[in-house]
């Protein structure tokens, strides 16, 4: 007997159960009672709203939602609106964590669509894109100059944490539909 205690499990979320029966290497139709140790009461935190999550950790709201259904934060269940699902605390602040890293420049600071290229490990033509849609910011007036692009360094390194926390992939998009930085 647990000092923690124990809990039904026809209680416990099906995708959880199977989560602990795989570690434990059991067939999950035979799991009847899960032990909780106290280190393993809640693995990844508590679970918390999108809309929570993003006042909490200052993180877009569209953001959460496109990196809980690439698979990035854990969901309570299929993710499809912000008011939908819950996600695991404890993924949200891995996530937050990453961007807070990776973003690092100052607002003021400008690099080039070449050099933000090479830094998202994406082409030049899909940069532009990006700055055409809204989701990158020019730091320089001018929105037909082509010959040398300015762009806010602070939008660049947010695109490059969600290129690798995502991946970009043919298809697959970095940013979430209709998101631009505030």
């Amino acid at each position: 007997m647990s000092e923690y205690g124990k809990v039904d499990a026809q209680q416990v979320p099906p995708e959880i159960l199977q989560q602990l029966a795989r570690q434990a290497n059991v067939d999950p139709s035979t799991v009847r009672t899960i032990v909780l140790e106290p280190e393993m009461a809640e693995p990844g935190g508590p679970w918390i709203s999108i809309q929570e999550a993003a006042s909490k950790y200052s993180l877009h709201p569209a953001i959460l939602l496109k990196l809980a259904k690439d698979g990035v934060i854990r969901a309570s269940r299929a993710v499809r609106k912000p008011g939908d699902s819950l996600l695991l605390q404890g993924d949200v602040e891995q996530v937050a964590r990453r961007i807070a890293l990776g973003v690092r420049a100052n607002s003021e600071d400008t690099i080039t669509a070449t050099e933000a290229a090479d830094l998202c490990d994406v082409s030049v033509s899909t940069i532009l894109n990006w700055v055409k849609k809204g989701h990158i910011r020019r730091a320089d007036g001018n929105p037909d100059d082509r010959r040398k692009v300015l762009l806010k360094r602070k939008d660049v390194d947010l695109a490059a944490v969600l290129v690798q926390l995502s991946g970009v992939a043919k298809g697959r998009y970095v940013f979430p539909a209709g998101f631009t930085p505030a």
